[in-house]
């Protein structure tokens, strides 16, 4: 594999590693921290405790999987298998789809302004795609995937 190739994969395991930890740890922070310090922030915005706390831990479960894959991806990356771009492409595919049906399903329903809580759960679900959002991290590596793939002459040749 050429050296560029190699550059390339280990730039592109270590960010993919520190995303997926990064978000595993917010992730989970959400569900452990979940009924003890959201419960006060609800009190907070509407007076009372919200009745359906579920919703914090089934955004939280449902950004899991994500970050998880992030790490799957960052260790195929780090022992230069080329499983791991397309593993890396499809997890940062599903992950901008599903983030834009969610933000574009809360704008539209929130015509007349998102509730107080509506606003928080929001906020919530966003808050483990921050890291990403503030590192550029989908830009950054799209461009290293394009790199990469060219590179190795993805579809075109075998590595050798």
């Amino acid at each position: 594999m050429p050296t560029r190739v190699r550059l390339i994969f280990r730039v592109l395991s270590t960010f993919t590693l520190v995303e997926g930890m990064v978000g595993v740890l917010i992730t989970l922070w959400n569900i452990i921290a979940g009924r003890r310090f959201y419960a006060f922030e609800m009190n907070t915005l509407i007076g009372s405790a919200y009745p359906h706390m579920w919703h914090i831990y089934a955004i939280s479960c449902a950004t899991l999987p994500f970050n998880l894959m992030f790490l799957v991806a960052g260790a195929l990356l780090w022992n230069l298998d080329r499983r791991g771009l397309f593993t890396l492409i499809c997890t940062l595919t599903a992950e901008i789809a599903i983030f834009f049906t969610f933000v574009f399903h809360n704008v539209l329903n929130g015509a007349h302004g998102l509730s107080n809580v509506q606003g928080f759960l929001v906020g919530l679900a966003l808050f483990p795609v921050f890291p990403q959002i503030l590192t550029a991290f989908p830009f950054v590596a799209g461009i290293l995937i394009f790199f990469a793939c060219r590179y190795i002459g993805i579809p075109a040749r075998q590595v050798q």
